[in-house]
Formats: structure tokens, sequence, C-alpha cells
């Protein structure tokens, strides 16, 4: 399906009324090595005439136009981009779909890290904020997660920053 081989480090969340899914690196064997820039794709959830997860998933991918997996983020620079986490938040009133990305180069060192905001209308994610402090991290993949403080709402990203509203 997409012309899809091969996948890694996936990412999924519920977006929309639908399961959410990324990968890190998708091996397309019509362009040789594959796409290094996160690839996408939806599945309807199980209650909505989604496939029982026992039998399989059905993915929707996102697609260029030859019908093969694509890139869900423009690299804008050299070097593979990949997501280190997802996250669905309320944004008075409306769903936004935000991941932290990094772009790193050839030695596995940080380029760019920052966050994305996913655009409903082009389905592609769309760089809202570079975080410089993230680009000395090795790696921080915990997930994200909504809390109170004193009665403050927050969103806790990684084990060392936290941001309220970022969009």
């Amino acid at each position: 399906v997409a012309g899809v081989l091969g996948q890694d480090s996936q990412l999924g969340t519920i977006y929309k009324g639908k399961y959410f899914w990324i990968w890190g690196d998708t091996f397309v064997p019509s362009k040789y090595i594959g796409n290094f820039a996160v690839s996408g794709a939806t599945s309807e959830l199980v209650d909505n005439g989604g496939m029982d997860p026992e039998i399989g998933i059905e993915y929707d991918y996102f697609v260029d136009s030859d019908g093969n997996s694509r890139s869900m983020i423009d690299p804008q620079g050299p070097g593979y981009v990949w997501f280190d986490w997802l996250m669905n938040v309320d944004d008075n009133g409306t769903e936004k779909l935000l991941a932290k990305y990094g772009r790193v180069n050839g030695y596995w060192l940080n380029d760019e890290r920052g966050v994305a905001v996913f655009n409903d209308d082009t389905e592609n994610f769309e760089r809202y904020r570079d975080t410089p402090e993230w680009k000395s991290e090795l790696t921080t993949m915990g997930h994200p997660f909504r809390g109170k403080v004193k009665d403050q709402e927050y969103y806790f990203a990684t084990s060392e920053f936290r941001f309220s509203r970022v969009i």
C-alpha cells in the first residue's frame, strides 16, 4: 500500500475522530532508499468501522502524485527529520495536532529542534517554533501529557520542559 516496503519509529494518537499515525523512516522502492522526513497515515476508529486490531490496521496513507507515501514536513535543510512525539491539544475548542521534531545530520547531531503544527488544509506539518535549547539533547522522547498546577493547565513535554499554550 502506498509503495511502502518498510517503516520504523511509529507514533500515533487520536485526532479529529481517527487514528493518526507517523513513522520516522519509510522505505519506498520506487524512490530507491525512501523518505526520511516522516510519513503519515490515518485509519478509522473501530467504533467508526475500522478493522479489528487483532486482524490488522487499514492505513489511509498521505501520498504524493505517484500514489507513494510522502513526507509530512519539509526538511528545510539537509539531514533527516523525525518526530519525538505527537500531541493532540485543545485550542479553545478546536483540536490541534502538534509534534516535536528534530532535523539531524549524518553524524546524528541536532541541526534543528522545535514544535510543528499539522495544517488540515495542506495535510502537512508546519514549523511553529524552533526551540534552540532542545538542540543539545541527545534524545528526549517522553510523551507529553496534560496536567494542572495550582488551577493552571499545562502541557508537559519531555522530562525537562513545560509549556502552556504553544498555539
